[in-house]
């Protein structure tokens, strides 16, 4: 945890920040400013390290497979119950046509 007065790099400047009781951080005012082809490569490394960083996250990979696992279970949950259905209607047609002969 950061203690009281810790330098916190942000962006460009240095910023000295203080703990606060409910866990949060106060900025208590500016350190120093770096040196700007420093400041460059830096903003540079963070851009880099945050397109990395969003090209190894595989969370929407996951989403993805599941939604498609599910709509394949749909899809042959649709083909087996037409199926059946018109395999039932089947038997019901040949049970009325039977109970039709046997009426006097």
């Amino acid at each position: 945890m950061l203690s009281h007065g810790t330098a916190v790099a942000l962006t460009s400047a240095v910023v000295a920040v203080t703990p606060l009781a409910s866990g949060r951080f106060r900025n208590t005012g500016v350190c120093g400013w770096g040196h700007p082809e420093r400041t460059r490569e830096r903003d540079l490394m963070n851009l880099i390290n945050r397109v990395r960083a969003f090209v190894r996250d595989s969370s929407g990979q996951d989403l993805l497979e599941y939604a498609l696992l599910v709509a394949l279970i749909a899809l042959v949950c649709v083909a087996v119950i037409t199926t059946t259905g018109s395999n039932v209607k089947e038997i019901f047609d040949q049970i009325s046509v039977k109970l039709g002969d046997a009426t006097p």
